[in-house]
């Protein structure tokens, strides 16, 4: 028998939550580390409680960091200084990186449009010159033969211009 689904909504019992909190700050402490060691992947987490208390997770090379909790109200403000300096430099690279990421994604995105709409225009252009052709070898007196071939021209050339 499955879960049933709760209301994602502020737990206003402070016992309750408290609990709450360390349960699934516990499940997404073991989630993040599966993440890395399945899919080989770099993976950082940072989680501040209400109360001020700092609990992360690294990935890299040293060993994995897991902290069970740090109160950053004893940090002296040197201290909270270069981990402020240490969480932005983090920041700047994740956000490096993500920009790097979508532009890659952006020239390739353009590059498919660029190649979808020349193959359009070559289906454009190999069919109206089809249709010219057709128009040419229709078996007609030359008088008419003549006026369609002219016809056929001036449409195949109007459609060209109007790319």
């Amino acid at each position: 028998m499955g879960r049933g689904k709760i209301e994602i909504k502020r737990i206003e019992n402070t016992t309750n939550r408290q609990v709450t909190f360390s349960k699934r700050r516990g499940g997404l402490l073991k989630k993040a580390h599966e993440l890395a060691v399945l899919c080989d992947a770099q993976l950082g987490l940072i989680i501040f409680s209400s109360s001020g208390k700092l609990f992360e997770y690294c990935s890299s090379d040293p060993p994995t960091k897991l902290n069970t909790g740090e109160d950053l109200s004893g940090l002296a403000y040197t201290d909270l200084d270069q981990l402020e300096l240490q969480l932005e430099n983090s920041v700047n690279k994740i956000r490096a990186r993500k920009n790097q990421l979508l532009q890659q994604q952006l020239d390739n995105l353009r590059k498919k449009l660029a190649e979808q709409q020349a193959a359009i225009e070559h289906h454009r252009y190999q069919s109206l010159t089809l249709l010219l052709i057709n128009f040419n070898t229709r078996a007609c007196n030359s008088g008419t033969c003549l006026y369609m071939s002219i016809q056929a021209l001036v449409i195949w050339l109007s459609m060209c211009l109007l790319k």
